[in-house]
């Protein structure tokens, strides 16, 4: 059948009377063939990507002067002021925010939309809409005591960035496992419901052809068949970076899914 599907789409029409369940496990191959590389991609992944860890620096650099230090495991205002909120978008889906009140007043509406990293007295917290979880105490890393985030606004300055980048590769591995998880069941629920979209797209321009030879469900199971082409081509870009060979899959299935009509019709036409 892949040998079909790939180079003789006319042939498919001899598998329009298969059994459900032969045509799911085969939608089921290709969802496989197309969310393994990505799978394999994030299990792989380790760490921040230097160009994140570029980019963060970047940000940071030459900017308003961070003005605490921790000395002991507690973060500290360099001049007591604990009412002072240092607050610093990074994008649209990360906040900063550093304080050593306990009380301190955090804006609500930046909670709601993004996540929001709060740096306060005792340790780095998480906020995210109704969330708040405690990440880590600042005694938990002996490399962060008697660190100046005053040195943030300097891009050079690598041993303060060695640090903190240390601190957060060493925070995502804990939290790796139950992420990968959400990665790997998004990608396969996204890769599912793509498959499908394609799929009724296709049998709904046959349909205009074809109605009076099969049903939509018949019609339906050859184009899966024929969704081979647009399964490697998407596997293959995921795989070797080049996205136009995404393009040239679900082109290849449309052309496919046309011959496959034709050949169909022709058959009707010699009363086959």
């Amino acid at each position: 059948m892949f040998s079909n599907s790939l180079f003789a789409p006319k042939e498919i029409v001899n598998y329009r009377n298969d059994k459900w369940y032969i045509t799911l496990l085969y939608f089921l191959i290709l969802v496989l063939l197309i969310a393994m590389p990505q799978v394999v991609l994030i299990v792989q992944h380790q760490g921040i990507d230097y160009s994140a860890k570029k980019e963060i620096r970047t940000h940071f650099n030459g900017g308003d002067d961070i003005p605490f230090h921790i000395s002991d495991g507690v973060l500290v205002h360099d001049q007591g002021n604990d009412d002072f909120v240092y607050t610093e978008k990074l994008d649209n889906n990360v906040n900063i925010v550093m304080t050593t009140g306990l009380d301190a007043n955090i804006e609500q509406s930046s909670i709601d939309t993004s996540i929001t990293v709060v740096f306060r007295k005792d340790g780095v917290y998480l906020l995210q809409s109704v969330m708040h979880s405690k990440l880590f105490s600042y005694n938990e890393y002996n490399e962060l005591n008697n660190i100046d985030f005053s040195e943030a606004t300097d891009s050079r300055n690598l041993d303060f960035w060695d640090t903190m980048f240390y601190v957060a590769e060493q925070e995502l591995e804990k939290v790796k496992p139950f992420f990968n998880i959400i990665a790997i069941v998004s990608t396969i629920i996204i890769t599912v419901t793509d498959l499908v979209f394609i799929a009724l797209l296709l049998s709904l321009f046959q349909m205009f052809l074809l109605s009076r030879i099969l049903t939509f469900g018949k019609i339906f199971k050859l184009v899966i068949y024929l969704l081979s082409p647009y399964a490697f081509g998407n596997a293959l870009a995921i795989l070797f970076g080049f996205g136009i060979l995404y393009y040239v899959g679900f082109i290849m299935s449309a052309i496919y899914v046309s011959r496959m009509a034709r050949a169909i019709i022709s058959e009707s036409m010699r009363g086959r």
